[in-house]
């Protein structure tokens, strides 16, 4: 049985030093990047955010910049988070607060439905 040959013409063989792609991330001596596509669809979720008009829609884009920003925390990529988030419009910044190095955003604690929930609640308007 004869071993298959492999195309010459599908494959690249290349120097270390220009990173290998793996598992969404481009490897690299001594540090490892996330690949364009991930840090590109973070900016899309982070424009998905800017375009949010109430609290729900603010909630939910938060969910997927901060899955994002997990993802990117175990890269090399804290100067692209921080031009990334810093795109966020100051309208919407409002409602929102950076924890730590640009690891996670959340809503602020008076926007939260539920906090609201209970204020009414305190207040008898319940």
């Amino acid at each position: 049985m004869a071993f298959p040959r492999i195309n010459e013409k599908k494959f690249y063989l290349q120097h270390y030093h220009k990173g290998i792609e793996f598992t969404g991330a481009v490897v690299k001596p001594h540090r490892t990047y996330a690949c364009n596509r991930s840090i590109n669809n973070f900016a899309g979720a982070v424009a998905k955010l800017n375009r949010a008009k109430n609290i729900e829609e603010i909630e939910k884009a938060v969910s997927s910049v901060n899955s994002y920003l997990g993802l990117l925390r175990h890269y090399d990529e804290y100067k692209n988070r921080r031009r990334i988030i810093n795109k966020i419009k100051p309208a919407i910044m409002e409602f929102l607060s950076i924890k730590g190095d640009y690891r996670s955003i959340v809503v602020k604690k008076q926007y939260r439905p539920r906090a609201k929930t209970l204020e009414r609640i305190r207040n008898g308007d319940y």
